[in-house]
């Protein structure tokens, strides 16, 4: 849980840094303070800032720290993206995670089988 919280601390710090078209909690600063701020109800990564933050070398360090194994991060948007947006949330974010998390089972690919399976016999 903490690698995790590494983890997404690290993907905020990026986009406050690169300043990413105030993407990632719509960042951006306090007219008053001059401190960052964020909307935690509009969290989102386009797949240009993804591909930017999944190439930083401390996250791939801290994502083998957490089991998970990313290749090719321009492939991977669509995985992150789970409703086609074009903009992945950090939930989104969390759950794909969790779920490229370790070695890949045999119940991954029969769950993922029986799921092509049943939109085949829908269509």
């Amino acid at each position: 849980k903490d690698k995790l919280s590494d983890l997404v601390s690290r993907i905020k710090c990026l986009i406050a840094v690169k300043g990413l078209r105030d993407s990632w909690g719509e960042l951006r600063k306090s007219k008053r303070s001059g401190n960052l701020i964020s909307n935690a109800d509009q969290l989102y990564l386009t797949e240009e800032d993804f591909i930017d933050v999944m190439d930083d070398g401390v996250v791939k360090l801290l994502l083998r720290d957490l089991d998970i194994q990313v290749y090719n991060p321009s492939g991977m948007f669509d995985t992150f993206d789970p409703d086609n947006s074009g903009r992945i949330t950090l939930p989104d974010m969390i759950q794909a995670f969790m779920k490229l998390r370790g070695e890949p089972q045999k119940n991954d690919i029969i769950a993922s089988w029986v799921a092509i399976r049943s939109l085949h016999e829908k269509f």
